[in-house]
Order: C-alpha cells, then sequence, then structure tokens
C-alpha cells in the first residue's frame, strides 16, 4: 500500500499522480457488460486503476491510493461502536466522454437493508436518479451505469454508501476516448466536517444521497466528511480527530444518546468541553457550528439519571454561551429550528425520514444565526414583553410569526459576533392598519453589554415585505442583540423569517500540477479574513537554491492561468535543475502587484509575506491568486530565479 494521505491541500480532494496501468485484480466480465460491449463491437475499452491521474477523491476522512485499490476509513476517531471503516459519502469524480463505464467495488460486510449500501452517481453535478447499483453479495462486484449513445465529455461523480465498508478497484471505459480526460476534476474549495452520531451518519435515509451532510453540500456547494457514527456519544478525544479531518466549517449534532443512555450531566459537560477544548487546539480559526439535539418523539420522558433531553440542550446552549464571548467563530444553532417538532417528519422516535432530513439540510444551509427566526416555536430563545407574542394571526411563511402590540419588544442575544464581521441583517415584516411601523435593530456590545452601534430594518407596509441591511460590527464587539419593537402608538407589527447570515471564512488552497512543490507556498496563518492580516510563506521543498542568498516576491493576479489547476509551460524558470521549465499558474494579463518577501532561509525560515486587507465587505467572497518567485542571485546551485505553486485565496469575514 501507499502511504496514508490525510486531507489534501485542496481540502479533500485527492488527485493521485501515477498513471501506472494493472490488469491484475479485474474479474470476469458482468454479462451487462458484456451485452454492452456487443452493442458497440468497434468501441474501445480502457482500464483505469485507482491510481489513475485522472481521478479525484473528495468527502473523505482519510485515502489510500495504490494501482490496484483505493482504501477509505474514518479512523480519526476513536470508537467501540460502528462504523469507522465506513466511508458514507465519499467521491471518486473523473471526466470522460464514454459511452458506457463500469465501476469495480469490494465490500468487505453486508446490510440488512438495500439503501444502506446502494451506491449513487452524479452527472456534470446533476444526481442522477438511478443508483449505479446495490450489491447482491461481498466482494467484488462490477456495476454497468452511465450509457450514453454518443461520446459527450461529461463529469462523473460516484458517491459511496453510508452503512459498508467498501473499496474502490478502478472503472472500465467503453467507447469514447482512450483515458480520462485532463486536468483532473477540481473539487469544491470549501470543506465541512459533519461530526455526530447515527442523526449525521444517515440511519434511516432512504440512501447516502438522502442523508443530510449530502444535502447540505449541494444546497452550500461544499465538500462534506461524514464523521457521524451510529450510536455514538461525544468523546473529548474525538475533538482533536475531527480537527485533523481539515474543515474550514465544522458541524456538531449530539446529544440524543446521551440522554438516551442516561449520561450524568457533568460527565456529559466534561466530554463536550472536552471536545470543543481538543478541536480548538488543532484547528483555532474554524467555522464551528455547534447544533442542539433534535426533537424526540419521547423526549419528556425521564431517563435513567431523571434527566429529559432539553436538560441536555441547556447545558450545551450554556457551554456555548460560556465560550463565545471569547470566540467568534463559534456559533449555536437550536436543532428544533432545524426540523419541526412533528412525528411525519421522522422515521422512528428519533431519525427523521428522507424529506425531514431534506428540510434540515436546507435550514441548515441558510447558516443563520438567529434562533427561532420563523418563530414557529414558542419563543424559547427571544426575551418577550407582555405586548409581544408568538401566533399565527399573521405569517409569511410557516405557521408561526412575531406580534407586537404598541411598546411590545422581543430580544435575543447572538453569541459568536466579533468585531469586523461582515454580516447582513434581513427579514419579513408588515404593519396592520393602524400600527406606524416596526424596527428591527442589530445592536453590536461590548464585553460588559454595553451598546457600541446599532442598525436597523424599519417596516411599514401592509404587505409583509422583505428588507435587508448590510453591518460590519465595530472594534470591542463581544456579542450582538436583536431587538424589535413596535414604533407606533396604536396597531399590530408582524415579523417572520428573520436572517443574520453567519459569513463564511476565507480559503487558502494550493493548486498546481507538479506535486514536488506543493510545500513551496503556504498560508501562514488564519484565512484571509477581511479586517485581519494575509500572511504567505514562500520555500524551496527541493532545496536548490541558495539559503540566505535567495530572496522572494508574490505575484497576485484576478485570475488563473487559463489551464487552472495546471498552467502554461514557462521555460528556465523550473525549480527543479537549472534549465527546467516551470508551470505559469497566473493569468498575467491581469496581474494586480508584485511584493516582496522577507529572505528564504531553509525550512525554519520560510521566504515570509504580510499585508493587511481592508475591512470592505463588498470584497467578500473575492478570489485572487497568487504564486512565488524565489530568486538565487548567487546561482548556489544553479537555479536562479524558480517558480513555485500557487494559492488560491477566497475573502471571507
Amino acid at each position: 500500500m501507499a502511504s496514508i494521505r490525510f486531507p489534501s491541500l485542496r481540502r479533500g480532494d485527492v488527485s493521485v499522480s501515477d498513471g501506472s496501468r494493472s490488469l491484475r485484480g479485474w474479474p470476469v466480465v458482468a454479462m451487462a457488460w458484456m451485452l454492452t460491449c456487443a452493442a458497440g463491437l468497434t468501441a474501445q475499452i480502457t482500464t483505469i486503476t485507482p491510481d489513475d491521474p485522472g481521478l479525484t477523491y473528495g468527502d473523505y476522512a482519510w485515502v489510500d491510493v495504490d494501482s490496484e485499490r483505493t482504501v477509505f476509513r474514518r479512523n480519526l476517531i476513536t470508537t467501540t461502536d460502528c462504523c469507522v471503516l465506513h466511508s458514507p459519502g465519499a467521491r471518486i469524480t473523473f471526466r470522460t466522454d464514454a459511452t458506457a463505464l463500469q465501476l469495480g467495488l469490494d465490500f468487505h460486510n453486508n446490510c440488512a437493508e438495500a439503501r444502506c449500501w446502494a451506491v449513487r452517481y452524479e452527472v456534470d453535478g446533476v444526481l442522477q436518479p438511478q443508483q449505479v447499483g446495490v450489491p447482491d453479495s461481498l466482494g467484488e462486484q462490477w456495476f454497468v451505469f452511465g450509457q450514453q449513445a454518443t461520446p459527450v465529455l461529461r463529469e462523473i461523480s460516484v458517491i459511496l454508501p453510508y452503512w459498508v465498508d467498501v473499496d474502490f478497484l478502478g472503472v472500465r471505459l467503453l467507447g469514447g476516448a482512450p483515458g480520462l480526460s485532463s486536468p483532473p476534476p477540481v473539487g469544491p474549495r470549501l470543506r465541512c466536517v459533519a461530526y455526530g452520531d447515527s442523526l449525521t451518519h444517515g440511519v434511516a435515509g432512504g440512501d447516502v444521497a438522502r442523508t443530510y451532510p449530502y444535502r447540505l453540500g449541494i444546497e452550500r456547494g461544499w465538500s462534506v466528511v461524514n464523521l457521524g457514527f451510529g450510536g455514538h456519544q461525544i468523546q473529548a478525544s474525538d475533538g482533536t480527530g475531527v480537527g485533523f479531518a481539515g474543515g474550514d466549517v465544522v458541524n456538531v449534532l449530539m446529544g440524543t444518546n446521551a440522554y438516551k443512555e442516561g449520561a450524568p450531566l457533568a460527565d456529559f459537560r466534561s466530554r463536550y468541553a472536552g471536545f470543543l477544548d481538543n478541536l480548538r487546539a488543532v484547528q483555532p480559526d474554524a467555522l464551528v457550528l455547534i447544533i442542539t439535539p433534535l426533537w424526540r418523539t419521547d423526549e419528556l420522558l425521564p431517563n435513567a439519571e431523571g434527566m429529559v433531553l432539553e436538560d441536555y440542550r441547556q447545558l450545551i446552549r450554556d457551554l456555548v454561551a460560556e465560550r463565545t464571548n471569547g470566540d467568534s467563530r463559534m456559533h449555536l444553532i437550536e436543532g428544533q429550528d432545524l426540523l419541526l417538532a412533528e412525528a411525519q417528519l421522522y422515521e422512528d422516535t428519533t431519525h427523521p425520514t428522507d424529506h425531514g432530513f431534506k428540510l434540515m439540510a436546507k435550514e441548515l444551509a441558510r447558516l443563520n444565526m438567529v434562533r427561532e427566526a420563523g418563530f414557529e416555536r414558542a419563543g424559547v430563545a427571544w426575551e418577550l414583553t407582555g405586548l409581544a407574542i408568538i401566533g399565527s394571526t399573521r405569517v409569511h411563511t410557516g405557521e408561526g410569526a412575531l406580534a407586537l402590540l404598541p411598546g411590545g419588544e422581543a430580544r435575543q442575544v447572538l453569541y459568536g459576533v466579533g468585531p469586523g464581521r461582515c454580516l447582513e441583517l434581513r427579514g419579513w415584516g408588515a404593519v396592520g392598519p393602524t400600527a406606524a411601523g416596526i424596527s428591527v435593530e442589530l445592536r453590536s456590545l461590548d464585553a460588559g453589554g454595553a451598546l457600541i452601534t446599532s442598525e436597523a430594518l424599519t417596516f411599514s407596509g401592509l404587505d409583509f415585505e422583505e428588507q435587508s441591511l448590510p453591518v460590519v460590527t465595530p472594534p470591542g464587539t463581544v456579542q450582538a442583540e436583536l431587538l424589535v419593537t413596535n414604533t407606533g402608538s396604536a396597531g399590530i407589527g408582524y415579523l417572520d423569517d428573520l436572517l443574520v447570515e453567519i459569513p463564511e471564512p476565507g480559503l487558502g488552497l494550493v493548486y498546481g500540477c507538479d506535486g514536488s512543490l506543493t510545500t513551496s507556498i503556504a498560508l501562514d496563518g488564519p484565512p484571509p479574513n477581511l479586517g485581519g492580516l494575509l500572511r504567505l510563506r514562500l520555500h524551496n521543498p527541493l532545496g536548490t537554491q541558495g539559503q540566505g542568498t535567495t530572496t522572494g516576491l508574490v505575484a497576485f493576479s484576478l485570475a488563473p492561468d487559463p489551464l487552472f489547476p495546471c498552467g502554461a509551460a514557462f521555460p528556465g524558470w523550473g525549480m527543479s535543475a537549472p534549465g527546467a521549465a516551470a508551470e505559469l499558474l497566473l493569468d498575467p494579463a491581469q496581474l494586480l502587484i508584485l511584493l516582496p518577501t522577507t529572505p528564504w532561509g531553509g525550512v525554519s525560515q520560510p521566504a515570509l509575506l504580510e499585508i493587511p486587507l481592508p475591512l470592505n465587505c463588498t470584497l467578500l467572497g473575492t478570489t485572487i491568486y497568487a504564486q512565488g518567485i524565489l530568486s538565487d542571485g548567487a546561482l548556489t546551485f544553479g537555479v536562479g530565479g524558480a517558480l513555485t505553486a500557487a494559492i488560491e485565496l477566497t475573502l471571507g469575514s
């Protein structure tokens, strides 16, 4: 086997670099494949082994690739529960114009129901209604799929099932061009790690494409690694493993099994707090979304400790509230806001139906800081005066809205809102015939709870209308507060579907097709967030330039080379040897600026560049591209100027 590969610099995508072929391990071709081949007697058949450079692996926790098989594991988490060998939602993606495909998989355990080991696939990002197949036994299985009448180039993404241990053996192409299209597919820029129990794993889902992590990835355009383990309870040590999974966003949905199994609250608190400590030790800058347990049909029944599920929810709320005053990248999301307490949305006492998972993922994808934003529950998250009620007289969507009589107020604290954050306040409001209007303020507060600044939406129309307002939190902000008031002396105001969107973090993703240079450029600090510092480091991993005699520059461009993620050949600027060619990975026509670095002094002294990023929220989501130039004027080893790999920078907040 090849060496262990943890999540790559592309945040969950590995494109293998050894294109060797092998026919070993291929079984007798299935009858369906024989018939397909017979239909196109002159078509060429190409065997693609797991280490083919045209393959991209994604949405996995751990992968090991060689010429015979690709092995997926989730052994970043140590558990005696099931499923470490499962890799729900892991992807194998490639481009081909073949007229038919045959997929080879090796199944090591079975499942009582077809849905939990069904293999799905997408074509050009669209989930296909038919499955690749469902195995009929353990061992090697070969599935014919993806037929098309004429050779048309398509991107195929195979999605592994959620409840079995399965290895990838390769793929065969019938017809079309020999081999896979190059360069290999590039996966989503942002990687999310979803940690949890069976609710995350996907138990009771129709198949892997019905699980909430898969659906969340589709909704947000993220790569999502499923670290849900059926029957599992949160453990302090899991925080380290989840951190090493490398998520830019981390979802934590735990607690229902602690209630079910009667875990003492003090023990649960200790394990949960330890998890957060260990996660932050590995990933201090990741966006962490803490989700309280979903509704259960039996949640009011005391467990062996005499506790109900709400006791565990409140403990989680308290833990997050304690931390988010100093952690502006941790947010609480109420599970009951993601999926309402309606029995028809649940398969059993605990697990959502396919439709329930769909609604849950869609709501989570909004990244809403506001709890009970749709006012569908009793207002637990809101502090209401006697003149403010949650009812159903007038609503925008759902069955509830906030109704305010004159002088009525509703408040909610938003934790995890630090200084310099680019937020958007959005909501739907209306007033009665005699009401003057309602105001929705987003108030930035300091550590003592004192007001720093306030910005507001106002509604005065008789019909529900949507309004939005960009907000930049000022220096000194530790938390924020929503304050909703009826500003008139008569009549009723109504508010529904509030949103304060959690902005996505910045990203720095290394690219280029020379595998020896993947460490030649990297972020040297937090993600590139507006109002913060951008720190880049350059390095010569081949040691072909002199330490102390080599200086650096970083070039910034608005666009990559048209061959992205590869680049055009640039003779004489390679790092491997004097006169070698390099990859020019930027578009010179859209060059922004060249900035000098500190001198390069070897592994322990990379060439560094530090620049402040403006706090200009109109730049949120902007992508720029950077490539390094290292120059040894002394020609210590014969290499003068050399280009590094490049890095794709997406500005976040």
